[in-house]
């Protein structure tokens, strides 16, 4: 899949970009959350996706997915855990990549 450097989410277009550090490209939106592992942030107040870019191709894709998905349970105050999250993020790449959507 070719990761677009914007995305269209409910009618925002998002700017998406890669970053050598997460935790360091998000410290000019929010203070990073301590002791977690950050492959992936989106931000639904900036209109931003950022994705690690020392991540293999398919893990960028699927964190890009969790992102997107991340923007949608926000927007539409959807209050997925996290969890749920990362199921629905696994099983739409599963789809995609299985029917060649990408």
């Amino acid at each position: 899949m070719k990761i677009p450097k914007k995305i269209n989410i409910l009618g925002t277009v998002y700017k998406v970009y890669f970053a050598k550090s997460i935790r360091k490209a998000i410290k000019k939106y929010e203070p990073p959350a301590k002791d977690v592992e950050m492959v992936g942030y989106c931000s639904t107040k900036y209109s931003v996706i950022i994705i690690s870019k020392d991540l293999s191709e398919q893990t960028k894709e699927t964190v890009f997915i969790h992102e997107i998905l991340e923007a949608i349970n926000d927007v539409l105050d959807l209050d997925m855990k996290h969890d749920n999250i990362d199921r629905l993020e696994v099983a739409l790449y599963q789809v995609f990549k299985q029917n060649k959507v990408f």
